[in-house]
């Protein structure tokens, strides 16, 4: 129903009650994703930027949807070691996200670099 709704391909889709990662776990919400297409090398701004280009145009039909559920922007920053990444929403994501209504999800995972021991 989404794409067809979009004329796009999602990254990545699952209904609930389909079987998830693990074969034993049954997936408990449904989802339609879409995901940067830059190498994960390029800043945080631009993989942002990306999703939002990709799905530039048609915030109307998402808006229309009726799916019950909720728009959400997950970002997720991996840290090596004491690195300290620039972190910047660029001003047209931002009006992106509050014409949807989205939520902005922020996870950050540090990872030990090789000095951490």
């Amino acid at each position: 129903m989404i794409s067809a709704t979009l004329g796009l391909t999602p990254t990545k889709s699952w209904r609930k009650g389909d079987v998830g990662p693990a074969p034993a776990m049954k997936r408990r919400s449904s989802a339609w994703e879409i995901k940067s297409r830059l190498p994960v090398t390029h800043k945080i701004t631009e993989q942002i930027d990306d999703v939002v280009a990709q799905l530039a145009g048609v915030e109307e039909q998402l808006k229309a949807l009726d799916f019950g559920g909720e728009f959400r922007m997950l970002v997720a920053l991996y840290i090596v070691g004491d690195e300290r990444p620039p972190f910047y929403v660029s001003k047209r994501a931002i009006k992106f996200m509050a014409n949807l209504d989205a939520d902005l999800d922020i996870d950050l995972y540090r990872i030990p670099d090789d000095d951490d021991g």
